[in-house]
């Protein structure tokens, strides 16, 4: 208890500036993208020349934050594009890292949970994947808010998660499994609320409707 706010804030800039500069080790920028993170720099592209359709194996959630900062750079270089990417997938793997110590102290006293957001700020591969430009950061980002928001005693912020769950699915296609989690953990909390059923079935229709310009274009 003798961690204040300010000195968590000073550990939590450490962690992530520490994690920041192993990222930067890890990453080459001098080699353009490949393999599945070219795949999803070109559906960024599209997307940001106009063309919203779905791509057949990937997920539109991350070239979608992609897209806004491809219509900021006008370059003939792909390595440029590259490089956006891996700055933003980099970016957002750090900015984990503070969401990672507040669901920690959902569990822990604040001195264990700095130890939970240093493991996932030092982890070598997560450290590696972040570098490579994949939709991976933005997913784990997305899954911690979600768990941070549906193990949140404030009601309020309940219809969070789901939301944050549509976008989920949005990023990967096995995000869908996340609607089953965060349903077991809204009826643990809300058991015993005789408006659980009610509340639940309108956040699943906010959910699909979330989802259903995706699901409907992969129909047709």
């Amino acid at each position: 208890e003798t961690f204040s706010g300010k000195k968590i804030v000073i550990c939590l800039i450490i962690i992530g500036l520490i994690a920041l500069g192993f990222k930067l080790y890890l990453v080459d920028f001098s080699i353009p993208i490949q393999s599945d993170a070219l795949e999803y720099a070109l559906h960024a592209n599209a997307i940001s020349e106009g063309q919203f359709l779905q791509h057949p194996q990937r997920h539109s959630g991350w070239p979608l934050l992609i897209a806004p900062f491809f219509s900021l750079v006008n370059s003939e270089n792909f390595l440029d594009y590259s490089n956006i990417v891996r700055i933003l997938s980099i970016g957002v793997s750090t900015v984990t890292i503070p969401l990672v110590y507040l669901l920690g102290r959902k569990f822990f006293d604040k001195k264990l949970s700095l130890i939970a957001a240093s493991l996932f700020a030092f982890e070598p591969r997560l450290n590696q994947i972040s570098g490579i430009g994949l939709s991976e950061p933005l997913f784990i980002l997305v899954i911690v808010s979600s768990f941070y928001f549906i193990l949140d005693k404030n009601n309020r912020y309940v219809v969070i998660p789901f939301i944050l769950t549509g976008v989920i699915w949005w990023i990967r296609p096995n995000g869908f499994m996340m609607l089953l989690i965060i349903s077991i953990i809204y009826f643990i909390h809300f058991r015993n609320s005789s408006r659980s059923i009610r509340n639940y079935l309108i956040y699943i229709a906010i959910v699909f409707l979330i989802v259903s310009p995706m699901l409907i274009q992969r129909y047709d």
